[in-house]
């Protein structure tokens, strides 16, 4: 199995409706389910940024152009602090602690080719609202585009500079890296979060992006990341 997540390969898709809901975690609930990292944290609290997008035409780089999926993404991507490993010092990287879809044949091959942790999961919708669900473990969320938003200056700026996804590796790690064109984050109200994921969730504050997006995930690459 583990041959297979070690093959290059890259990916390219079309993304839409994509949104960003965020929130911390403590620190030591959070590191029970990741290994040790060294964590972005704003006001001394590591942030969970809770990706949902759709994914259209996503295409392997070994198939040919015919074979393309889409299908719902929702990831539990954990932020970061990888500035010493680049000249400008600027924090990019994020850490895939769970991915899931309503895909079956998807999450199977995400477990299979990737080390994004990928599970089957149950999504509902209704308008702006939103649930997640895994075996005994849920997410809600519900997006209010009617009233005024919040957002975490420091939080929005990081997001945007985002352009890798690391990723334990046997004992090591890899990273993939993503061409994109830039990311447009516009704050969005968030009415309602919950989540049993994690006990000591809070939320902190949410975006969406109105354009389609062209992605593009480089081959991964074997890197040193840690504490």
């Amino acid at each position: 199995m583990q041959l297979l997540k070690n093959l290059p390969i890259g990916y390219k898709a079309l993304l839409k409706d994509i949104r960003l809901i965020n929130f911390f975690v403590d620190e030591e609930e959070l590191l029970q389910e990741m290994p040790a990292l060294p964590l972005f944290k704003i006001n001394d609290k590591p942030v969970i940024s809770l990706l949902d997008v759709k994914l259209f035409q996503l295409q392997p780089t070994f198939l040919f152009k015919g074979f393309q999926f889409s299908y719902r993404h929702i990831a539990f991507r954990v932020l970061i602090k990888d500035d010493r490993l680049h000249t400008d010092g600027v924090n990019r990287g994020i850490y895939y602690l769970h991915s899931f879809t309503n895909n079956p044949f998807i999450a199977c091959c995400g477990m299979i080719f990737t080390n994004f942790n990928f599970r089957p999961a149950r999504i509902d919708e209704d308008e702006n609202s939103f649930s997640l669900h895994h075996k005994r473990k849920w997410l809600n969320y519900k997006l209010d585009f009617d009233n005024d938003s919040t957002k975490s200056k420091g939080l929005m700026q990081k997001l945007m500079q985002i352009d890798r996804a690391y990723s334990l590796n046997g004992k090591g790690f890899k990273f993939t890296q993503v061409r994109r064109n830039d990311l447009p984050l516009h704050p969005v109200c968030c009415s309602h979060f919950a989540t049993n994921f994690f006990e000591t969730s809070r939320f902190i504050d949410a975006y969406c992006v109105s354009q389609p997006l062209n992605y593009e995930w480089l081959p991964a690459r074997q890197c040193t990341l840690g504490n």
